[in-house]
């Protein structure tokens, strides 16, 4: 997906200007999100993705971090 219909997307979905943005890879996503202590994320269900060693066994509002 290019960046402008990224853009416009984002803007036509929440209804919102977009002036700028900033675009950072994966490393640069999970240093972010470890700086700021992590994401709140609402999880129905438990979530589990062996290829990624990815696990969520609660549910409710969860607190995901790199790790």
């Amino acid at each position: 997906m290019n960046q402008q219909r990224l853009v416009n997307t984002i803007r036509d979905f929440f209804d919102i200007p977009i002036h700028r943005y900033v675009e950072v890879d994966f490393n640069g996503f999970l240093g972010l999100v470890e700086e700021i202590g992590g994401v709140e994320v609402f999880v129905e269900y438990p979530l589990r993705d062996p290829k990624a060693q990815f696990e969520v066994n609660e549910t409710g509002c969860v607190n995901l971090t790199p790790e």
